[in-house]
């Protein structure tokens, strides 16, 4: 038998080592393998069988996206998504699934502005058990404002089972150093209570800068 020349056993044996690391590459690389294989690593809570760092990637990505897409194109679509009722991109989180709630209730303390706004969003889209709205209210007092806003725009969402987060909210309105977070919640205190907006409607009309009613916004006092 011939056997081979040294040269050539060393060069056949890199081969083999390096397809082993390209299609090694290439396994680790697949999302569906990647994730979970990190989240077994970290030991992290899953939720539909990938791991919380799956979603939190989903999210930041998300945020950059609506970044990318703020200018002028980006608002003009915002525009047309509500004219013609196309909700406009998928959500990084399925919307209305209460089984999110623990992952959603962990990355509320992400280091990351943008993941505990993406978190106070889908939060919004739950069930309104004691744990979402506890968690809400806590984000309202977030030190970063778009998280804030988040906070505030849920509640609006919420709807009548967020009307406890009235006191707040005006709070939010006569105390907050962003100004679009006091709009918010401004608006927030004129759907949820109109009682307490009635009874606040100078420093309301004052917060969002009207002298009379917007149109498709339900303000519960009359124009001047």
């Amino acid at each position: 038998m011939n056997e081979l020349h040294p040269n050539q056993s060393k060069r056949k044996r890199l081969l083999a080592w390096g397809l082993f690391f390209v299609l090694l590459a290439a396994f680790l690389y697949c999302p569906s393998i990647r994730w979970p294989l990190v989240g077994l690593i970290r030991n992290e809570r899953h939720y539909r069988s990938l791991p919380v760092s799956y979603w939190r990637h989903k999210i930041i990505a998300d945020a950059e996206a609506r970044e990318r897409e703020g200018g002028l194109f980006g608002h003009a679509g915002a525009l047309f998504n509500r004219v013609t009722g196309n909700a406009g991109p998928d959500p990084p989180i399925p919307e209305g699934d209460p089984g999110a709630i623990p992952m959603l209730l962990e990355l509320l303390d992400d280091k990351d502005p943008r993941v505990r706004a993406g978190a106070t969003y889908a939060l919004s889209f739950r069930p309104p058990d004691d744990k979402v709205m506890t968690a809400l209210l806590k984000v309202m007092n977030d030190q970063d404002a778009k998280v804030r806003k988040e906070a505030v725009d849920s509640m609006g969402r919420l709807g009548s089972d967020a009307k406890l987060a009235v006191p707040l909210l005006m709070r939010a309105v006569l105390n907050d150093p962003d100004e679009e977070v006091r709009e918010s919640a401004a608006i927030a205190v004129c759907a949820l209570d109109p009682e307490t907006a009635k009874k606040n409607e100078r420093v309301l009309r004052q917060t969002l800068g009207i002298p009379n009613d917007l149109p498709g916004i339900h303000y519960p006092f009359p124009p001047p």
